[in-house]
């Protein structure tokens, strides 16, 4: 039992859900940021690897299904491959889930911070001259 590889990448739309970003530097010329896969080609990776397995768990079930009966080394082998593929692909997105909730576009971004605190000065700026206008009250009201 064959499945067809899928070719498709993830929309717009997973790739914002899982923090990825597009590849918008040329293919042209190399240097090492460009050797190093993105979060869409692991994740292509990925879909490649479950198809694998599913291609797998179908030949292990052709094998069981077989006239002459299973072949143990044959099943043994496939199963083995199999359980190995998924532990890669749960650590692969186990590693991609954690790389999407590390994210944080705006992290070093201090305007709301600065822009906040300098409301809180006028505020403040406000009150100490509503105390002081209120001090020069009671000063000329004593005398």
């Amino acid at each position: 039992m064959r499945l067809p590889s899928s070719s498709r990448s993830p929309s717009p739309a997973v790739l914002l859900l899982i923090g990825g970003r597009p590849n918008y530097r040329s293919t042209s010329g190399s240097s090492e940021m460009d050797s190093q896969p993105t979060s869409l080609q692991r994740l292509h990776n990925v879909e490649k690897r479950l198809v694998r397995v599913l291609e797998l768990a179908g030949a292990v079930m052709d094998e069981l299904a077989s006239s002459t009966g299973p072949r143990a080394e044959f099943l043994a082998g496939h199963c083995r491959e199999f359980m190995m593929s998924i532990k890669e692909i749960q650590t692969t997105l186990r590693e991609e889930i954690k790389s999407a909730c590390e994210y944080r576009p705006f992290e070093k971004c201090d305007y709301s911070a600065r822009i906040a605190n300098e409301i809180c000065v006028k505020k403040l700026e406000y009150i100490i001259d509503q105390l002081d206008g209120l001090k020069e009250s009671i000063d000329n009201y004593e005398d």
